[in-house]
């Protein structure tokens, strides 16, 4: 699932404008002894999927019973992001204080390039994005004030083999970003949030190199006195997609709007919890299986008397929310991956690997 979180910015000081990379090949994949301990997990379906420990990569076929470890060795100091393309394709960003290199593989960690990343002095690499058939992207934070945020986006029209500044247009300054996607055809999209009350963050590029677009999306009457912040879209397709936003601030109470026009209107859905019971409850992590389907599981603020947290599902892209009960109970797991209405996956709290997880009701 989807965990929340605010990347940071570091301050601006000069750039580079093209990288080259040399391509090696690292380790392929190794059977686990033991189950690892992991930090995070994605699974693609009910065998398949990608999970990360403090120092390694692994991938399972067979729903978590048997792992193996793939990939490059990681840094402890390193800041690690990953885009999972599929069962077998992955992309690694590793970023520490040394260099930034990324890693690719397309046939299940069987074997890897090992690529050299843009690193640009005093900047800070934010995320990666490729998509099939298009250039991929290196996003890097620049500078930060309050009334926004620099980014410069570098691309890669080889797999990331050579890197070129991209030329203007640049993307917006107002703001803070949250992140950017790839989305259909040949747009990108950029979310996050500014100082504006009532307004949601939300930019579109329609093929590189043309202007930054705001996207307008209508605001709820109630919701147009609050601080709205957004992340990027998630589109199943070319035409049908999800964009989440938070009540007054990064971690706020949830809504998800969704598209059915690839990006051309948004229709706001409700908020998971009542807007009267607002304010008590952060986003943990969310993810919808496929348009109509999704789930948010919200953790009680340190102000909320509430002394557990809640899953809640919807089944018709966010307009009505039901509280559903998981077997494990909530209580007993660190992360949640639901693959379908009835089942996922979880890392516990205590113990190693993963275990499966039943949705009651």
């Amino acid at each position: 699932m989807h965990e929340i979180g605010v990347r940071a910015a570091h301050a601006m000081l000069s750039l580079t404008l093209a990288v080259s990379a040399m391509t090696i090949t690292v380790g392929g994949p190794t059977s686990a002894l033991v189950q690892p301990v992991l930090e995070r997990v994605a699974m693609l379906n009910s065998k398949n999927g990608w999970a990360m420990t403090r120092q390694r990569l692994y991938r399972t076929q067979t729903g978590g019973r048997h792992w193996e470890a793939t990939g490059p060795s990681l840094p402890k100091s390193a800041t690690v992001y990953w885009q999972i393309a599929s069962s077998t394709a992955l992309w690694l960003a590793v970023v520490s204080p040394h260099a930034n290199l990324l890693y690719h593989t397309q046939n299940g960690g069987k074997r890897w390039q090992s690529l050299r990343l843009p690193s640009p002095k005093g900047a800070l690499l934010t995320e990666i994005a490729f998509a099939k058939g298009r250039p991929g992207y290196a996003t890097y934070a620049l500078s930060l004030s309050p009334s926004g945020e620099n980014l410069a986006i570098y691309s890669s029209s080889n797999q990331g083999r050579k890197w070129h500044l991209a030329p203007e247009p640049r993307l917006p300054t107002a703001g803070i970003k949250s992140g950017l996607v790839l989305g259909p055809g040949s747009t990108a999209w950029l979310a996050g949030g500014s100082a504006t009350i009532g307004k949601i963050y939300l930019y579109r590029q329609s093929k590189p190199q043309t202007p930054w677009r705001p996207v307008a999306v209508a605001v709820p009457s109630l919701l147009k006195r609050a601080l709205l912040w957004s992340t990027p879209p998630h589109f199943f397709g070319s035409q049908d997609g999800v964009l989440p936003v938070f009540i007054n601030g990064t971690e706020g109470d949830p809504l998800f709007y969704v598209t059915q026009n690839g990006g051309k209107t948004f229709s706001p859905g409700t908020p998971v919890v009542p807007l009267a019971a607002a304010g008590g409850w952060t986003l943990a992590e969310w993810k919808f299986i496929n348009p109509r389907l999704g789930f948010a599981w919200l953790k009680p603020s340190p102000t909320n008397p509430q002394p557990a947290s809640a899953l809640y599902r919807t089944t018709d892209g966010g307009i009505h929310w039901t509280k559903v009960a998981t077997r494990p109970k909530l209580a007993k797991l660190r992360t949640l991956d639901l693959i379908s209405a009835k089942s996922g996956f979880a890392i516990p709290k205590q113990g190693r690997g993963l275990v499966p997880v039943g949705i009651l009701g």
